[in-house]
């Protein structure tokens, strides 16, 4: 958020995922009470159910379309990690994305982009900008791609789970509110 300059981050859990299968991720509402736990005291930080609101597969498309009829006077930026890169191309209309908000693809570790292997950079690199300041509307007359370095935790879901079926420690990785959730109310993880 500071990075990038932004008012707020706002959270979008996915309901019913295309590419996971549901017994791999949490039932939703535990998904989504466990995010506002984690999020209750970070300042800027805000939940959108929409997509695990949703009764039937969750399309980004979709969802940023859905953002911009909410709230059209915004210029929102769509935060991806690197790792997803290698599947956007497989997304539901996934250049369309670019209608209706910018793309930042955030770095994550382990994640090597070698663009050449990855289908949806040759598209991309016809929006991308040269710095953060230049992800503006008005003056590009579109929106924009753009790719953020940052020191990320390398930390994945999966990787959550497994520390929480084996006993491991998760209090430097996630809240102790999101600790006690987990403990108390998910015997599935």
């Amino acid at each position: 958020m500071t990075a990038l300059g932004l008012e707020r981050v706002v959270f979008i859990p996915s309901g019913l995922h295309p590419f996971k299968r549901q017994e791999v991720l949490a039932p939703v509402p535990d998904r989504l009470e466990m995010l506002r736990l984690a999020l209750a005291d970070q300042p800027g930080f805000e939940v959108w159910d929409i997509e695990a609101m949703r009764a039937e597969i969750s399309y980004t498309v979709d969802t940023v379309a859905a953002w911009h009829r909410y709230a059209p006077q915004d210029e929102p930026v769509w935060l991806i990690g690197a790792d997803i890169l290698h599947e956007l191309h497989l997304w539901k209309e996934w250049q369309r994305i670019l209608d209706y908000t910018h793309i930042c693809l955030l770095a994550r570790p382990g994640f090597v982009i070698q663009a050449a292997n990855v289908p949806a950079m040759a598209f991309l690199e016809r929006f991308r900008v040269g710095c953060v300041e230049d992800l503006d509307y008005q003056k590009l007359g579109r929106y924009g791609f753009f790719t953020q370095s940052a020191c990320l935790l390398d930390l994945s879901s999966t990787e959550l789970r497994r520390r929480l079926r084996t006993g491991e420690s998760l209090h430097a990785l996630t809240p102790p509110s999101v600790i006690d959730y987990l403990q108390k109310q998910c015997p599935y993880t």
